[in-house]
C-alpha cells in the first residue's frame, strides 16, 4: 500500500507522519512543471476498496505494505496527461493501518514527523484525523467520495463537513473553492426510512456541491455495475467546463508547484491550526519583501509624467508592466492578475492620486496589470514586456 500520511502518539500528543510519497509522485511524473493534477479522495469504509479496485484497475491498490492514515496513488493511465488523477484513501472509521510507517519492518527514504499541536492535550485519534483531512488534504482536493452504510458512519462524516476546513488564498484575496462532496451509499436496506431521513439532512452548507449517490439497490450486481454511477459522476465532475477554466483561470497548480505550496504549509507549524487559511501568494514569494514604499515611488512618478503631460493610458501601461514584472518573476505560479493586483498593489494605487482621481487610476492600472499577464508566456516573461513598454514610453 502506498503510505502517504500517518498518525501516531508521540508522548506529549500526536505527531504527523509524511512518508514522502507526493514528492516521489511529483518526481516521477515526465512534466511536472506543466501537468496540473486532480485530487481525489476516497474515505470511509471498505466499499471504497471496492470502489477503487473497479474505477483504478491498472493500480494494485490493495498490495502489502504499511497502511499508515492516508495512501496516495496516481492513476496509471493518467500519469503522463496533462491532468492526472492522483487519488488518496482512507479509513476514517477505524484504526486499521495506523502507525504501520514507523514500524521496523518498513523503511522510508524520506520520512518526517511533525508534531500536531491540538488546543486539548486529550484530543481523541478521530478529532486528530479530522484535523489533518481538514487543514491538510481537504485545501487540495476536487472531488470527496465518502463511503457510509451506517448511522454512526453518516453522523461521523456528517461532522467533519461541519467542521470549518482551510481555504486557499492569494494575499487577503480567496482563490476559487470548487469542492465537489459525494456520499456514496453502498450497503444497508434501500428501504430503511429512518437511514433515509437521514440521508436527506446531510448537505452541509460548507460544501454546496454536494450529492448523495445511492448504490443500495445494486447489491448482487457485477462491481462494474454498481460503480458505474459514481464513475460517471467523478468524471463529470473532474472535466465538467468549470474544471478546465479554473486551469486556465491559474486556480489549479502543476504538479511542482502543489508539492511546493504543500511542503512548505506543513511546515508552517503557526499554519496547523485549520481555521487559517493557507496564502500561497505568500509561501510562493518566500523572502521576497513586498515594497512598503511603493505608495511614495506612485506619487512621485506622477509628478514626473503630469509635469511630461503623458496620456494616463501610458502611465497605466508604463506602472502595470513594473508591477508585474515584481508580481510575477522566472517560474513564479501564474496566479489570478486581478487577486494579485488587489492583494498586493491597488492599496498603494489608491493613495498615488487624489481622492477624486484615486479610483480612475487604481482601475486603470489594474486593467493594464490584467491584459499584460496575458501576454506572459515561454517566450514572453515579465521583464521581456517590461523592456518592450520602456522602450515604447521612451
Amino acid at each position: 500500500m502506498a503510505a502517504w500520511l500517518d498518525v501516531v502518539s508521540d508522548g506529549e500528543g500526536w505527531s504527523l507522519i509524511d512518508t514522502g510519497r507526493l514528492r516521489e509522485i511529483v518526481q516521477d511524473m515526465a512534466h511536472p512543471n506543466s501537468q496540473f493534477p486532480f485530487l481525489i479522495l476516497f474515505a470511509g469504509n471498505p466499499s471504497r476498496v471496492r470502489a477503487l479496485r473497479t474505477l483504478f484497475p491498472r493500480n494494485n491498490v490493495t498490495r502489502k505494505g504499511p497502511g499508515g492514515f492516508v495512501r496516495l496513488h496516481i492513476s496509471t493511465v493518467t500519469a503522463q496527461k496533462e491532468q492526472p488523477v492522483m487519488f488518496a484513501e482512507t479509513d476514517i472509521f477505524t484504526q486499521n493501518g495506523m502507525g504501520d510507517t514507523v514500524s521496523s519492518r518498513y523503511r522510508f527514504k524520506n520520512l518526517r514527523r511533525f508534531h500536531i499541536p491540538v488546543p486539548d492535550k486529550g484530543a481523541s485519534v478521530e478529532e486528530v484525523k479530522r484535523k489533518i483531512i481538514a487543514s491538510k488534504i481537504l485545501p487540495w482536493t476536487k472531488v470527496i467520495c465518502f463511503f457510509v452504510s451506517s448511522s454512526s458512519e453518516m453522523e461521523n462524516v456528517q461532522r467533519l463537513l461541519q467542521g470549518s476546513h482551510r481555504s486557499l488564498t492569494v494575499g487577503d484575496q480567496p482563490l476559487p473553492e470548487n469542492i465537489h462532496v459525494i456520499i456514496v451509499l453502498t450497503e444497508g436496506d434501500a428501504d430503511n426510512p429512518e437511514s433515509n431521513a437521514y440521508c436527506s439532512n446531510m448537505k452541509d452548507e460548507s460544501f454546496p456541491n454536494q450529492t448523495i449517490l445511492d448504490l443500495r439497490h445494486h447489491t448482487g450486481m457485477s462491481e462494474l455495475v454498481i460503480f458505474e454511477p459514481l464513475r460517471r459522476l467523478i468524471m463529470d465532475q473532474l472535466y465538467e467546463r468549470d474544471s478546465i477554466e479554473q486551469i486556465g483561470q491559474n486556480a489549479n497548480f502543476s504538479a511542482t508547484h502543489l508539492y511546493t505550496l504543500w511542503n512548505a504549509d506543513l511546515q508552517l507549524q503557526e499554519n496547523w491550526q485549520k481555521e487559517v487559511d493557507l496564502d500561497c501568494l505568500q509561501i510562493a514569494r518566500g523572502n521576497f519583501p513586498e515594497n512598503s514604499g511603493l505608495s511614495n515611488c506612485l506619487v512621485e512618478f506622477k509628478k514626473i509624467m503630469d509635469r511630461l503631460r503623458c496620456p494616463d493610458s501610458e502611465t497605466h501601461q508604463f506602472i502595470a508592466s513594473a508591477l508585474l514584472m515584481n508580481a510575477y518573476p522566472p517560474e513564479m505560479h501564474k496566479f489570478p492578475p486581478e487577486l494579485v493586483f488587489k492583494s498586493m498593489y491597488e492599496k498603494h494605487c489608491l493613495v498615488a492620486y487624489p481622492t477624486l482621481e484615486s479610483t480612475d487610476f487604481t482601475k486603470g492600472v489594474m486593467r493594464e496589470f490584467s491584459r499584460e499577464f496575458t501576454k506572459l508566456g515561454p517566450h514572453n516573461s515579465s521583464a521581456t514586456l517590461r523592456l518592450k513598454i520602456s522602450r515604447t514610453v521612451e
